[in-house]
């Protein structure tokens, strides 16, 4: 779940961590590392006519209201944080997962956990501990066709406020023409933290028949202010791209300055298309430890749903102190 699949135009994005791109250039290495296969998700690119009319997500659209209800494990997700979040007893939301056998503080990402008896309100929505912070904005989803007769829908969260985010829940709504709601369900993001000016993102996956969909809207949830005072910056001393067919790499250097150790956790590519949609991503989980001054090289290639212009990459670092 993980795998999430230029050349013209190309912009330099600066976060917290390390975002970037470049073209390749005469010095460049004339090959890149030998990479695992990838996990293909997508065959071919979604072509859909124009709505005759611009879409305006209606207001009353009626959400069907069902006891109980799924969520998706996003990362840093404890069982405990969960059943606060949704209001429900932890002990009640272990008994109603038994069967997956889950270590409560290390939960795996993506993983559906059954909320039992969540509360709800008028709408028929789940109430949500967490408030909302300001400054977080959503792009809409860019949704495409499947070979498994499935809607995949790709979109970024983009964060303009002042400190960071974390455990971001959204919701994400499939429309037929007239209005009515075709699918609906929970995400959260695979990057554990969106820093300060930066962005992540998100996609969501229903059980849906191209021939209905017609449009797609997104919702914030809920969102957890954060600190940063355990993760570092990594410096981006290079970084090469290269685009072949609907295959995007990227390979890049980083370098920890910091004087203790880092151990890198993650690393995000988003490929983003002219219009600064999201094309695919793809994330790459590490446990890799880099000393004080050394250099990390690493490599991700993400498939691209619809012709690439740019993107995004996301190193996510903590320090070591001890």
């Amino acid at each position: 779940m993980g795998y999430w699949g230029w050349r013209r135009l190309c912009t330099v994005f600066v976060s917290v961590w390390v975002v970037g791109c470049s073209i390749t250039h005469p010095s460049a290495p004339t090959a890149l590392p030998t990479l695992p296969p990838l996990i293909p998700l997508i065959t071919h690119s979604a072509t859909r006519a124009p709505l005759s009319t611009p879409f305006v997500p209606p207001l009353d659209v009626p959400l069907p209201i069902s006891t109980p209800i799924y969520y998706s494990v996003a990362p840093g997700d404890t069982l405990l944080g969960i059943a606060r979040r949704f209001g429900v007893g932890l002990e009640a939301l272990r008994v109603a997962n038994d069967t997956l056998e889950l270590d409560p503080l290390a939960l795996p990402v993506g993983q559906l956990i059954l909320i039992p008896d969540p509360p709800f309100d008028a709408s028929g929505q789940p109430i949500l501990a967490t408030a909302v912070p300001t400054g977080l904005q959503l792009g809409q989803p860019t949704c495409y066709p499947t070979p498994t007769n499935t809607v995949l829908c790709l979109g970024l969260v983009h964060n303009s406020s002042t400190q960071p985010v974390s455990r971001v829940n959204l919701r994400v709504r499939l429309l037929r023409a007239d209005g009515s709601l075709l699918a609906d369900g929970e995400t959260g993001l695979e990057q554990a933290v969106i820093p300060a000016e930066s962005s992540a993102p998100y996609h969501a996956q229903f059980a849906a028949q191209w021939r209905d969909y017609s449009a797609a809207w997104v919702v914030l949830r809920s969102a957890d202010v954060m600190t940063m005072d355990d993760w570092v910056v990594l410096l981006l001393e290079r970084e090469d791209v290269r685009h072949e067919a609907d295959r995007y790499t990227v390979a890049a250097l980083l370098r920890n300055t910091n004087p203790y150790p880092a151990r890198v956790r993650r690393a995000v590519l988003t490929v983003l298309d002219s219009s600064g949609n999201v094309a695919g991503y793809r994330v790459l989980p590490l446990e890799q430890h880099v000393a004080a001054g050394e250099a990390l090289a690493l490599q991700l290639s993400a498939q691209a749903q619809s012709p690439p212009a740019r993107h995004l990459l996301y190193v996510e670092a903590e320090a070591v102190r001890d």
